[in-house]
This record gives C-alpha cells, sequence and structure tokens, in this order.
C-alpha cells in the first residue's frame, strides 16, 4: 500500500522467517515441522483471501510456543539466539492474525492481535500500525485511534519517483496512502463530534429469531405495503432439484409479514447457483427490480434484473436488463425503482465515473426496461470511493446512499442529497446514530409514519444486520378559512410543491380546514390553495428556523368567493387620513390580488369602499369612490385587464354595525368596522355562457 519504515513482512520478512524455520526443521522433532507447515497453510490460506482458515493456522502456530510473551524481550537472558528467532515469527505471526481478523472485520479480535504486534519492540510497519488504528476507530475508541493514525502520518516517508524530465512528484501508492490515514483521521474527528449532537432517534434492531437469523446476513429491507416488507438473507438453503450441492449459504430475498410473521423465500429459479439481492419494487408491486450474481469465483457477473410477480412467493422468469444499465465489463448493483416505475437509480463501477462505485439513474419505458442513457449523479453525491445502495424519497426529492468516500463516522455511512432542479445539492451526512463507527447501507423510508430500515454490523461479528429507526421529519401545518365569515373550509385542494414548481405532495384540508406536510428542513416550497368558487392562492414556505420535532403553524390563509355578490372584507387595505393615497402595506395587498386575478379574467369585479358616518354624506360619498379607483388603478398597473374591474363608492350607506352606542355616544370600534374596502364578484362570464 505504501513505503514503510520496515518492509512489510510478506516479502523479506517472511523470506527470513521461512529460512530460521529451516533451522528448525533440520534434524529435529516433527514439532517443529508442524510448525512450518502450519505457516505455509496459512500463508497460502491468507494469500486467497480465504482469512478465516489463515486464523486456524496461524493460531495453531502462536500456540505452538511455549512461553510467547517472553518473546517480547528478545535481548534479555535466556538463550539469545531461539528468543530473536522466535521473536521474528511472533511478530510476524501476530501481525498476520491482527490482519486476518481485520479483513473480514472481526474488529474486537483483531485489536487484540494488532495490540500486540505495534508494541513490539522496534516494529515499525506503518501498514499494521495504520490498520490498529482503523481497528479502534471501528471499536469506537475515537481518541485511542487518532494516536495511532497520528503516530502513522507521522512516520509516513513519502516515496518519491524521477520523471526522465528530472521532475520529482509523489508516488501514486505514497500518496494514497498518506490520503488514507489522513481520511481516517478526520473520520475520527467528526465522529467524537457528531456523538455529541444525535440527529435522530435510536435505531432498534429487528426480530432476531426471524428477521436477524443468526448465522447469516440480514440487509436491504424494503417496504412492499399492507404490513409486508422484502429484505435479502444469506442464510443456509437445502438442496435444490436444479443444483448438485447438497446445499449452500445462498442471498437470497424474503418477504415478511409484519402482522403474522410469516415469511416467504421469492423463489425465481436460481437453485443454489444464483444470487439474489437487495430488491426494489414499483408501488403496484408488479415489478421487481434486483442483483444477481453467479456462483463463479473469477466471473461472478454482478447485474441487475427484472421480475414480474406470479403469486405471493413464485416470480415468473427473471430476466437482466440492457446494457444501459448492466454495462459490460462493470459490476451493477442495488437498483431503486420509482414507485411509478419511471426511472432506476442504482451502483456501478463502469468506466467514466469518479471511482470505485458510482451511483446513476436511467429512464424506463412502459414495459420497464431501460431506455437512453446511464446518467452519472454527479460530484456533490459521487466520489473517487464507493458510493452505493441508494433510495430515492421521491416526495422530498432527496438522494439517499452509503459511501467511505466522505467524512464520516468510519466505514460506509448513511449520506443524503436534495435535488436541485437537475442537479443535486451536496450531500451531507445523516450522523450519529443512524451512523456508527461500522458499516451502514441500505437506508428506506416505509411507505407510512417517519420510520426507515437500515443494514448495520455495529453488533459484534462481520455481518449486516436490520434495524429501524425514526426519522426526524419535521411537520408544517396550516388552516384555511373563508374570507367572509372566517369559517372553516374543508375539502380545500393543497399543494406542496418544490421552488421549480414541481408537486411533491397533495391533500385537502379537513372539516377543521387544517392541513399538514412533512418537509426537509432548509428548503423552500411554494403551497398553493385551491376550491370552487374562491380564487386560487399560494403561500411561500422557508424552512431554515423550523424547529425540530415540532408542528410548524403557517399563517392562516383566507380563501376570497367567487360568488356573485358575496362581499369579502380585503383586509389590511389602508389610505393616508382624510385621503384616497394607497399606504405601502395596502399595496403589497392589492400586488398579491392582482396576481390571482389574471387567472380569472372571465370575472368582472367590484372594489367597493366604505366610510363611517363622520364628515358629510356627499364628502364621504366621493373619498370613498376615490379609494376604490386607487385600488382598481393599483391593480391595473399590475397588470389586471381593465374591463374586469368596477370601481364604486358607498360612502357611508352600508354601515355593516352601527357608529354609535344605543345610547347616542360615539363607538371608535365600530367605527373602524364600517371603514372598509370590499372585494366582489358582480359577473361571471363564463356562467353566463354556458345558461
Amino acid at each position: 500500500m505504501s513505503k514503510t519504515l520496515v518492509q512489510k513482512p510478506h516479502n523479506n520478512m517472511r523470506r527470513s522467517i521461512l529460512i530460521l524455520l529451516a533451522m528448525f526443521t533440520l534434524g529435529v522433532t516433527s514439532n517443529a515441522q508442524s510448525f512450518k507447515n502450519d505457516l505455509e497453510l496459512g500463508d497460502m490460506a491468507f494469500e486467497r483471501g480465504n482469512y478465516y482458515t489463515a486464523v486456524k493456522y496461524y493460531n495453531q502456530v502462536f500456540n505452538s510456543f511455549e512461553n510467547p510473551e517472553e518473546t517480547l524481550f528478545p535481548h534479555e537472558g535466556g538463550n539469545p539466539l531461539k528468543k530473536n528467532e522466535e521473536f521474528e515469527v511472533y511478530k510476524y505471526v501476530c501481525g498476520r492474525l491482527g490482519e486476518s481478523y481485520f479483513n473480514y472485520k472481526d474488529y474486537p479480535k483483531a485489536e487484540v492481535w494488532f495490540a500486540k504486534a505495534v508494541t513490539l519492540e522496534e516494529y515499525k510497519d506503518l501498514d499494521h500500525l495504520y490498520e490498529y488504528g482503523v481497528t479502534l476507530r471501528a471499536n469506537e475508541k475515537f481518541e485511542e485511534a487518532l494516536v495511532q493514525l497520528k503516530k502513522a502520518l507521522y512516520l509516513h516517508n513519502p516515496d518519491f519517483i524521477t520523471n526522465p524530465d528530472g521532475v520529482q512528484f509523489e508516488d501514486e501508492k505514497s500518496k494514497a496512502f498518506a490520503e488514507d490515514i489522513q481520511y481516517e483521521i478526520a473520520c475520527c474527528e467528526f465522529a467524537v463530534e457528531a456523538i455529541k449532537v444525535p440527529t435522530s432517534s435510536k435505531l432498534e434492531k429487528m426480530q432476531e429469531k426471524v428477521i436477524n437469523e443468526g448465522n447469516s446476513s440480514n440487509y436491504a429491507g424494503f417496504d412492499i405495503g399492507e404490513n409486508r416488507m422484502m429484505f435479502t438473507t444469506s442464510r443456509f438453503k437445502k438442496k435444490n432439484p436444479t443444483s448438485k450441492r447438497k446445499g449452500a449459504f445462498v442471498n437470497s430475498i424474503m418477504t415478511y409479514n409484519l402482522i403474522d410473521s410469516s415469511l416467504y423465500d421469492l423463489d425465481f429459479g436460481f437453485g443454489l447457483d444464483r444470487h439474489a439481492a437487495s430488491a426494489t419494487t414499483t408501488t403496484d408491486n408488479q415489478k421487481m427490480y434486483f442483483t444477481s450474481w453467479s456462483e463463479e469465483v473469477e466471473n461472478p457477473s454482478y447485474q441487475i434484473f427484472m421480475a414480474r410477480p406470479l403469486n405471493d412467493s413464485l416470480w415468473d422468469r427473471a430476466v437482466p436488463l440492457n446494457s444501459v444499465v448492466n454495462a459490460p465489463e462493470s459490476k451493477n448493483i442495488q437498483p431503486y425503482v420509482t414507485g411509478d416505475g419511471k426511472y432506476l437509480y442504482w451502483a456501478s463501477n463502469r468506466n467514466g465515473g469518479f471511482g470505485g462505485l458510482d451511483i446513476y439513474f436511467c429512464r424506463l419505458d412502459e414495459y420497464g426496461m431501460p431506455v437512453g442513457r446511464a446518467f452519472n449523479l454527479g460530484p456533490n453525491v459521487n466520489t473517487k470511493r464507493d458510493d452505493q445502495a441508494p433510495f430515492f424519497d421521491e416526495f422530498a426529492q432527496t438522494i439517499y446512499f452509503a459511501s467511505n468516500g466522505r467524512i464520516g463516522m468510519g466505514g460506509l455511512d448513511i449520506f443524503y442529497a436534495d435535488r436541485d432542479g437537475k442537479s443535486w445539492r451536496i450531500a451531507e451526512n445523516a450522523g450519529y446514530p443512524i451512523n456508527s463507527s461500522k458499516d451502514e447501507g441500505y437506508f428506506a423510508l416505509m411507505k407510512e409514519g417517519n420510520f426507515a430500515f437500515v443494514s448495520s454490523d455495529r453488533s459484534e461479528g462481520c455481518c449486516y444486520e436490520l434495524y429501524t429507526t425514526e426519522v426526524n421529519r419535521y411537520m408544517i401545518c396550516g388552516v384555511v378559512t373563508d374570507a367572509v365569515d372566517d369559517s372553516y373550509l374543508s375539502d380545500v385542494n393543497v399543494v406542496l410543491m418544490d421552488e421549480e414548481g414541481n408537486e411533491l405532495i397533495a391533500t385537502t384540508t379537513d372539516e377543521n380546514g387544517q392541513y399538514c406536510f412533512p418537509v426537509i428542513r432548509g428548503r423552500d416550497y411554494v403551497v398553493t390553495y385551491d376550491k370552487a368558487n374562491y380564487l386560487g392562492d399560494q403561500m411561500a414556505v422557508a424552512t431554515g428556523e423550523i424547529s425540530f420535532d415540532e408542528t410548524n403553524n403557517l399563517p392562516t390563509i383566507r380563501l376570497i368567493t367567487t360568488e356573485i355578490d358575496r362581499a369579502v372584507k380585503l383586509k389590511d387595505i389602508f389610505y393616508d387620513y382624510n385621503s384616497y393615497r394607497l399606504r405601502p402595506e395596502s399595496k403589497v395587498v392589492l400586488d398579491k390580488l392582482a396576481g390571482q386575478l389574471k387567472n380569472y379574467p372571465y370575472l368582472v369585479i367590484e372594489i367597493g369602499s366604505h366610510t363611517d358616518s363622520k364628515g358629510t354624506e356627499r364628502y364621504n360619498a366621493k373619498l370613498s369612490r376615490q379609494r376604490s379607483q386607487s385600488c382598481v388603478d393599483f391593480l391595473i398597473s399590475k397588470g389586471v385587464p381593465k374591463n374586469m374591474l368596477v370601481a364604486k363608492g358607498y360612502g357611508e350607506s352600508q354601515p355593516v354595525v352601527p357608529n354609535t352606542n344605543p345610547d347616542g355616544s360615539d363607538n371608535p370600534t365600530n367605527r373602524q368596522k364600517n371603514r372598509r374596502t370590499e372585494f366582489k364578484v358582480i359577473r361571471n362570464k363564463m356562467l353566463e355562457g354556458a345558461q
């Protein structure tokens, strides 16, 4: 991986150890021969990636030492030659045991062996020092991890190369190793702070005896409605008629009923020869997409398949998608299909990406097959490392995914990015405790409620398990009333839209005129309101200041009626004293009204103004007429057709309440109510045409 102060024992040290072992075995006991064989078998298993077997043989070598801990002091007392020989083997085996446990992610055991290896006298293998730091981070010992990682960064000696022009530059492997150390340091520092500020509720592990069956990985939960879910499991499957084997651990897809706890194994006819994992379906469950790969070691060929249902557990023959998704010579995995079946998201390491696995999307035709081309989600989502397991929240226009290419708690973390028009905002970490120091992936929101599935290997062991968590969604609520009498309006169509005008979710008001929407903090929305016989309305909503886990109330919307001769008092229409000049706050109200009226060119509107009884009747009639005309002139200036508007002054002739008290004394409150400007539909040309 990098240049180190002392070469890794995979090469020169290993040759030296074999020479020492040859010395042991020349004409001596069979125990020594067994010692040598165990070491060689362990090395063979390690080089092939069979770390479980490697651990078995390395442990047998370690246990053959009579007093292994004495080798920590090879120069003190006893037989120096024997202790130096054993010391080299001891260091080597400790490091290999640490690496073996590390490679199959048994971090608690890896920590034990790395602790021995990195503290041995004159032991300066930087790879082991780095891996020890990563192990401590995975075991949530962040402060201790920082010590080891910073030590590795300090001891790292960059390896420079000189090109034919005499220019020196750092070797790519050496540079990458330093970047890896710096990345892990940043993750530890992030984790220390993230734990202080939880962003969601604690994760709850799903049923251990049914969902999280102990001898397998269980992951990729997906809600398919009607209290049912799908998930992937690697549990043992017995012999299938299509296979010669008696049984094997095979990834397969199961459905689970949350009511009666029944399990169904989905059968695609693969037998034991192919794996099926990470499934997703359209809302009507008529198309399923999943990852499949073969048992071939050299060429497993990871592809995405589509299938249609025959019944609850049996699906029609699954077929691989075309090359738009399954690009040749690449891994294509972990699909997500939108509920309407129009788009597919997935992870791929095809050429042209940013590095590792990237997330792509494409369009699907009416038959569920990819058309057009694959689009990379871009650098705000994808990194030079792995970005995978996408889930697209269609309501919030937010993509959730797993990544080890951004600073997080360590390993794979859940990130999310909001859609911004045709691009994406910079991805953000979902925080703690959704993320841990281990791997998290396959975040998927449930169809109802504020809950999601998360797959994590945070428990002891190596495998994913299924968890649920409550997601912190923010709620905005409001009330709609009739502007005439402020009575609650039910069955108003209320639509939440994004800044681009795309509809996100629609609802209707209840009998109390109430409605609610879940929103994402920090995004801007527009809410529209529509009901027959009323002017449509809308409101801009900014969510930067909404409160955590609380209902945030929006201003009341007063819909203006379009019923003939039903007058509505326009609130906040003010004039200077004894003047018909509009105040600035009045222009705000009229500006909004102008925008509404442009959608109803078939209406004829009367703007009528009223005064109280102070002053002469003639003066009040003139003043009220001038005030109405001021409103009409302003509306025309904002683009409302002139033939839609009529100005009328009523003076003091139509009080809504008496101007004086029963004893004849003045009533200022009532006079204020009588001073008003009203909106009234006097003609509806559309209705006249229908007649």
